[in-house]
């Protein structure tokens, strides 16, 4: 390990399994917890070179940010997250350079405006964005991030559904409202985290 930048940075040789490189990216932020409560750690896979290993640690610092944005409980993020979010800053950015009117290219990029018509849009819009970002499409783990009944999620589910025309969290016909959920996030929650 080293710091570079006033930032640590760790090389590990990749253990066997997923699950001992989870087990161990686990232990790691453990330990770092105590001395710094926002820590997060970022796993960069396949680094053969120094210049993967750059671009890795230029694609953490100009991500990360957003990448805490889109997933803000998270503290393990994975390569493919920060790719995510630069995609979707490169969308965002693609739809402002377009036209200048910024609520225009909100509409633009956000197909989950569909749901604006509902008197519940922010509702369902919020329960949207638990489902696919934060628990894995799991109707459980949404009722219990939001503290509401299972009944509760899958009814807003199904209207979200209804007004989309699609299943939310099926795959590969809602991809784009995943990258949706991520984009209104990015647009809208504070810059400040809040764990």
């Amino acid at each position: 390990g080293a710091v570079y930048d006033g930032n640590p940075v760790m090389s590990l040789s990749t253990p066997h399994s997923l699950r001992e490189t989870e087990r161990v990216m686990e232990e790691i932020l453990h330990q770092a917890l105590p001395g710094s409560p926002d820590a997060v750690l970022v796993r960069c896979s396949g680094l053969s070179n120094t210049t993967n290993c750059c671009e890795a640690y230029q694609l953490t610092l100009e991500n990360l940010e957003d990448a805490r944005r889109i997933y803000p409980h998270k503290r393990l993020f994975l390569q493919g997250e920060l790719e995510f979010a630069a995609s979707c800053r490169r969308r965002i950015n693609e739809g402002a350079a377009a036209v200048t009117d910024l609520a225009h290219a909100t509409r633009r990029t956000l197909p989950l405006t569909a749901l604006q018509s509902d008197r519940e849009y922010q509702e369902l819009l919020h329960t949207a964005c638990v489902y696919l970002l934060d628990c894995d499409s799991s109707v459980t783990r949404t009722a219990q991030r939001l503290f509401l009944h299972t009944n509760t999620v899958k009814y807003r589910l199904q209207r979200i559904s209804d007004l989309l025309g699609c299943r939310l969290g099926k795959r590969p016909e809602t991809i784009e409202l995943y990258r949706s959920a991520a984009i209104y996030r990015l647009l809208h929650e504070p810059r400040e985290l809040q764990r």
